[in-house]
């Protein structure tokens, strides 16, 4: 369907999309981490039609302010698309200005609800040139890494909460960077900020959850920012995104 033809069912999902939107902000230049020769984190794939963020450029807003430093990534939900039609509503979002794609994987047992795992992610890679922002809410993360890797995942982020392989935290983020993929850390809403702080200079994000993770369309919890200004105020220059 065209944007110039677009109906009631569109329009509803463009909004569902807004809501489950992961607001990121944009791109770090800690020199712990390991970026890309094109100085960017996240980048669409060869093809994609609208350029990636560059590092240190100045980002100005719709309100007319302007930054130096990260500037914000919009991140909409997979979990709000037709679900019978992942691969032309993936383009339909992307098509309509979204930077990258976040992808909800749910096993059932870290939440209930059960989403999609690597072999369905694989399918919509053949798909798509979007920068894949995945998010693992499951019990046991390293148990993903080979799966989501094959199946083109750029970002893999897992719940500080989960079950840990061998090695902890440190071993799993090194497995992630093993597999060639970009890490990220996600925090519930009852557990402390402070958990992250060990990694973040081994990471290349933290996920704040404002909603329990596990379902859509949940009211948003606004008593979870002052973990993302005690994040900002201590990183500066981290990637933050917003979940809910």
């Amino acid at each position: 369907r065209q944007w110039s033809g677009i109906g009631v069912r569109s329009i509803l999902f463009v909004v569902v999309c807004a809501l489950l939107m992961g607001l990121v902000l944009m791109i770090s230049t800690d020199p712990a981490h390991t970026w890309p020769s094109t100085s960017t984190l996240w980048i669409r794939r060869p093809g994609a039609t609208n350029p990636a963020h560059k590092k240190g450029e100045m980002w100005k807003s719709a309100t007319g302010k302007s930054f130096n430093g990260p500037p914000p990534i919009i991140a909409p939900s997979l979990l709000a698309a037709d679900l019978a039609n992942l691969a032309s509503e993936a383009k339909r979002v992307m098509d309509a200005g979204a930077d990258v794609l976040h992808i909800d994987v749910m096993d059932g047992h870290f939440v209930p609800n059960l989403s999609w795992g690597a072999p369905v992610i694989k399918c919509l890679r053949s798909h798509s040139n979007a920068f894949f922002d995945t998010h693992l809410m499951v019990s046991n993360p390293a148990e993903f890494v080979g799966p989501m890797a094959d199946a083109g995942v750029d970002m893999f982020t897992f719940h500080i909460e989960a079950n840990m392989p061998d090695g902890g935290v440190k071993g799993l983020i090194q497995q992630l960077r093993d597999a060639g993929m970009r890490v990220g850390i996600a925090v519930k809403p009852k557990t402390a900020v402070e958990s992250v702080f060990p990694y973040v200079d081994m990471i290349d994000l933290v996920l704040i959850m404002t909603v329990e993770p596990g379902f859509g369309g949940q009211r948003f919890m606004a008593d979870m920012m002052p973990k993302v200004r005690t994040l900002r105020e201590k990183y500066p220059k981290l990637n933050i995104e917003v979940d809910g």
